[in-house]
Parts: structure tokens; C-alpha cells; sequence
């Protein structure tokens, strides 16, 4: 049997020999690690910018920078699905993540599994290779899907049919 303070002191050393990321490390602590309570910073690739107004950026596939953040405040533990996007524009500025307006140049940490989107979550959008953030509202009574910004500017909303498939157009929330 191999004891876990070997394991660690190995996975240490890999990560300060950056053999390893930080955020490549097993994320399933054992009963012992989460009573040190330890928290972990997990590196985030930042993948350029999305729109905040009319999409007119490309979506990005190079990563052009990191970011690190607390495990504690991610929604996931899915660490390897998750990317950041640098805001471009004001069309969202008054639209809050976890109670932060979104304004230019803020960074917003974008779950890419989750393209199944719920009523009024906020968004990022990718349509013919253009991204954009919104919120999304499922509209049943007109029958259709409507993405809005939430700006102190005025930008018109996006409409979309409810038979329309929105897999390849949410890149994620």
C-alpha cells in the first residue's frame, strides 16, 4: 500500500517542476485533505474576447494567457471544461454574475458543457464564428427564444425559434 503523503510529495514536486499543472492533479481529495481544507487554485486558460454588444469578434481557439481561481468559487469541479473570456463592449453592464456587473475588460469564467442553457442564464453565443454573451429568455407563449443584452445602451434583442437547434449556437454559460 502506498501512502498518500508519497503521493503528494511526488505531485508536488512535478507541479513546482511544472511537469504538471496544478489544475492536472487528482480532484477527488481524500478524507484527509479535505479536513486540511486546503484550497486549491486551478488555472484557467483565457481564450480571447466575446462581444458584449453586436458579435463582432472571432471565436478564438488559442489560449492567449491564464488566469487562477479558488476551487471554492467554481461550480464545477470539471476544471478541464472551463475557459475565460475577456468582455469587449457595454451591452451587458448591467447584467450581474454572483452579484458583479459585467463591464469591459472584466474576464468571465465560461462552463463549455453546459450548452443547455435555463431561462434567464446568461450566455455566450456563437454564431458563424462570431461570439457574443447575452442572456437568454425562452419565450413559449410567442414560441420562440429571445436573447437580450442588459445595458445602460440600447441593443436589440436576438430572436430565435424554439424549433431551432441551439446546440452548435451556445458555446457555453
Amino acid at each position: 500500500r502506498i501512502h498518500p503523503q508519497l503521493v503528494k510529495y511526488h505531485l508536488d514536486r512535478l507541479t513546482r517542476a511544472q511537469k504538471i499543472l496544478q489544475s492536472d492533479r487528482p480532484t477527488n481529495p481524500s478524507p484527509r485533505t479535505v479536513r486540511s481544507s486546503q484550497t486549491a487554485l486551478i488555472r484557467i486558460p483565457i481564450m480571447g474576447s466575446v462581444n458584449a454588444g453586436p458579435a463582432t469578434m472571432i471565436a478564438a481557439d488559442a489560449v492567449e494567457d491564464f488566469m487562477q481561481v479558488s476551487s471554492t468559487l467554481l461550480r464545477t469541479k470539471s476544471y478541464q471544461d472551463l475557459i475565460a473570456l475577456r468582455i469587449a463592449g457595454n451591452s451587458m453592464n448591467q447584467a450581474t454574475i454572483a452579484g458583479n456587473k459585467i463591464e469591459e475588460n472584466d474576464l468571465v469564467v465560461v462552463d463549455r458543457t453546459k450548452r443547455t442553457p435555463k431561462d434567464r442564464e446568461i450566455v455566450i453565443v456563437n454564431s458563424d464564428g462570431l461570439v457574443n454573451i447575452k442572456r437568454i429568455y425562452f419565450d413559449s407563449e410567442n414560441r420562440q427564444i429571445v436573447l437580450r443584452s442588459e445595458s445602460t445602451g440600447i441593443y436589440a434583442p436576438i430572436f430565435l425559434s424554439v424549433e431551432d437547434d441551439l446546440e452548435p449556437l451556445i458555446e457555453g454559460t
